[in-house]
């Protein structure tokens, strides 16, 4: 919670390096909520440089907690090849579990994506 009032700049004057520090401490420990917001300062550059493989890294861990914004991110990282290897079986595996929890635009880049792996696998 310190690192969103630091990195909003809410009751306490903002410092977007420190809110990155707590969010990375917090995310080391296991907090996906943390491992989200750490994934969104790297992506962003806020706080730190920006670095698309440790924000793939960080929207990983939230991915795997359930979260469904990080669980799109991921798999349009994947897609783009956007701080990982561009690979569209990881793509469309985390579009399907964004779509599973009700997220319409990864049920369509979901079928996109399968259109597009079945014509170039000529299936």
């Amino acid at each position: 919670m310190l690192g969103s009032l630091l990195d909003t700049g809410q009751l306490v004057a903002q410092d977007k390096e420190q809110a990155t520090r707590m969010f990375a401490a917090a995310a080391a420990q296991g907090h996906p909520d943390a491992a989200l917001s750490l994934a969104l300062q790297y992506y962003l550059g806020r706080g730190v440089a920006q670095d698309y493989a440790l924000a793939a890294r960080w929207y990983e861990v939230a991915a795997r907690a359930g979260d469904v914004a990080a669980q799109y991110i991921l798999a349009s990282m994947y897609e783009t090849a956007l701080g990982v290897e561009r690979d569209l079986d990881s793509a469309l595996d985390w579009y399907n579990a964004a779509a599973r929890q009700g997220d319409v635009a990864a049920r369509l880049k979901a079928k996109a994506i399968t259109e597009r792996l079945a014509r170039e696998r000529g299936s």
